[in-house]
């Protein structure tokens, strides 16, 4: 069997997801979409208690705590994806 075409589709989309950094930006944005969520949800208790006039329920509180934690990863890939776009490291 002549598995050239699996090389040539493995080369070809290794260069076009990593070699271009298409890759990296897709794993941050991929990182940060769960990050993203606690903020909504938070944003969505806040308007309902600001319309009630009741005050914020205690999810609201736990809520910043999945926030942070979660964002310490996608941050942290955020700033690798920066390093390899600036400074540009040798692969050899």
């Amino acid at each position: 069997m002549d598995d050239r075409w699996l090389k040539w589709v493995h080369i070809l989309s290794a260069t076009l997801l990593f070699g271009t950094g298409v890759g990296s930006t897709l794993l941050v944005g991929a990182c940060w979409v769960p990050v993203v969520l606690p903020q909504l949800g938070m944003r969505t208790l806040a308007g309902a208690a600001a319309q009630s006039g009741t005050p914020l329920p205690a999810q609201y509180h736990r809520d910043p705590r999945a926030w942070f934690w979660l964002g310490i990863p996608a941050f942290s890939r955020l700033l690798g994806v920066l390093y390899l776009r600036v400074f540009e490291p040798a692969t050899s």
